[in-house]
């Protein structure tokens, strides 16, 4: 993540690995993670 700027950082990532992927992005760094299919914040 040290070459990401501005407010928003894309992500991409498998579904089957989603809920773990985004969870250790959110505790690591800080984030808030949205899913745009669902149209909601994962947890």
């Amino acid at each position: 993540m040290d070459q990401t700027s501005g407010a928003l950082a894309y992500i991409n990532m498998s579904f089957s690995m989603a809920d773990e992927a985004s969870a250790f992005a959110a505790q690591q760094h800080d984030l808030v993670c949205y899913d745009p299919q669902t149209e909601r914040l994962r947890p």
